[in-house]
């Protein structure tokens, strides 16, 4: 379903610090922006438990990095991507 699908196809990017956090704006909580994309941004946070939660309960992977290897993960897909001959 809608919801399975969404959870399983982003990953969030765990920041520990209130510089980091401020600096994505409320990006880095790409699960609960794809589930709920009407909701303002400063919510997101206070729905995370519940969506964790949620994944729990249905054996779903909630999928969430830090911020370090999120970028190489990017970096890496651009490197792959950019030496695709067409």
């Amino acid at each position: 379903d809608l919801a399975a699908h969404q959870i399983i196809s982003t990953r969030n990017i765990y920041l520990d610090t209130w510089f980091g956090n401020w600096a994505c704006g409320g990006l880095q909580y790409q699960v609960e922006l794809h589930l709920f994309p009407r909701m303002p941004i400063y919510n997101l946070p206070l729905v995370r438990p519940i969506v964790q939660k949620f994944c729990k309960e249905h054996n779903l992977e909630y999928l969430e990095e830090n911020f370090i290897d999120i970028l190489k993960r990017n970096y890496e897909n651009i490197e792959t991507f950019a030496l695709i001959k067409v």
